[in-house]
């Protein structure tokens, strides 16, 4: 027997993940973007709830001064719904703000199943 991974199990485990830890996510999208064979300019304001956290790397930039030492750990990841577009390449630059901080999105990965999308994961740079 073979498991199939259907879009309202997918859709369903993504819920579950962002109800883990809600937070309330501005995200700004600014830039150019190509519709119907033309780039045109985009400036838009969402308000979602996701989840912001930590991921699991090995990219930690160690910075050593006269005055001390600190880490800075710039690699999180954020999980939203399907309720809105999310996009981030070259010409779109996004941004979110949230209880961590101000971060910029890094690359998209789309959830999807069955030809629907059910979710997004994010990979975030802090800017602050």
């Amino acid at each position: 027997m073979s498991a199939k991974l259907t879009y309202k199990a997918l859709r369903k485990a993504v819920a579950k993940g962002i109800n883990a830890n809600p937070q309330s996510i501005k995200i700004y999208q600014k830039g150019k973007v190509l519709i119907n064979g033309s780039f045109k300019n985009i400036d838009k304001e969402y308000i979602v709830t996701g989840v912001v956290y930590v991921s699991k790397t090995n990219e930690i930039k160690v910075d050593t001064d006269v005055r001390g030492t600190s880490n800075i750990n710039k690699n999180y990841e954020m999980v939203i719904d399907n309720t809105i577009e999310i996009e981030s390449d070259s010409r779109c630059l996004t941004t979110i703000e949230c209880v961590e901080g101000k971060f910029k999105v890094t690359y998209v990965n789309i959830y999807a199943v069955e030809g629907k999308i059910a979710g997004y994961e994010c990979g975030l740079e802090r800017l602050d």
